[in-house]
This record gives structure tokens, sequence and C-alpha cells, in this order.
């Protein structure tokens, strides 16, 4: 079996890192061309992936999936009882006045039982 050389890519498409660096630009239009190529070099999130991966992603022109799940438990938020409601598969059903006395004397006996 013949292993694929291993490359180092950017992991941004050329679309999205030409955008990055614009918004660079604009907000310094004082650099130089020495430190623009610093910069290039220094802020292009690379990864290593084998050959055929690289190519993979390249030729759909799509950013490597590395930092997907990173930001997703960034942006995970807490739900609110009534989000957790909504999304519930379960039907929303009102609760007999019984009920709500049976499960308010069960909350204050857990309570007690606690302490």
């Amino acid at each position: 079996l013949e292993q694929g050389a291993l490359v180092v890519t950017p992991i941004y498409t050329l679309l999205h890192l030409a955008s990055l660096y614009r918004e660079q630009r604009d907000m310094s239009p004082l650099w130089n061309t020495p430190l623009w190529k610093h910069f290039y070099q220094t802020f292009t999130p690379t990864c290593t992936l084998c050959e055929d991966c690289a190519k993979f992603y390249h030729k759909r022109n799509t950013n490597i999936p590395v930092n997907e799940k990173r930001f997703q438990r960034l942006q995970v938020k807490k739900k609110t009882a009534f989000e957790l409601m909504r999304r519930s598969e379960y039907p929303i059903v009102p609760l007999d006045a019984d009920l709500i006395r049976v499960l308010r004397l069960w909350l204050d006996w857990t309570r007690c039982f606690a302490r």
C-alpha cells in the first residue's frame, strides 16, 4: 500500500481568507508589505492533511471542518423551559388542578427531605 504525502494547507477557502484579510487591511491602512507578509504567514490557520483529503476539500471549495465542534461548544446556550417545551416531541397538555396540587406537594416533600 502506497501512502499519500502529508501537506500543510489553510483550513479556509481563498474567499474566506480574502474576506478576513480585507477586514484587517481596512482596519490598518498604514501597514507596509513586510508587515503583511508576516501577517499572512502568522495568522493563516492551517492543518496537516493527507494529500487526498486536501484535494477533496480544495476541489469542493469548502472550509476544512477543523474548528466546527469548538465553535459549536462556544455557541451553545442554555435552553429555557419554553424552548425545551417547544422542541419536545410530546404535545402540550394543560394540567388538571388536582394534579398540580399533587405535584406541588411532592415538590415540597422533596425540598423538606433534601434539607
